[in-house]
């Protein structure tokens, strides 16, 4: 299986602040966190909006 390219916006362990945006199914929400590259979908579990 080969390896995933390495993600350069977010590093493991960083704390990062996002905006949740929206719900999922199973009351996950959804936020963004981008920079002028790509764009990641943050599913965060037992969450609220705001």
């Amino acid at each position: 299986m080969p390896r995933r390219p390495r993600n350069e916006l977010v590093n493991r362990g960083q704390i990062i602040e996002i905006l949740i945006e929206d719900y999922a199914f199973g009351g996950k929400g959804i936020g963004h966190i981008h920079n002028e590259h790509v764009e990641f979908v943050i599913f965060d579990p037992n969450i609220l909006p705001g």
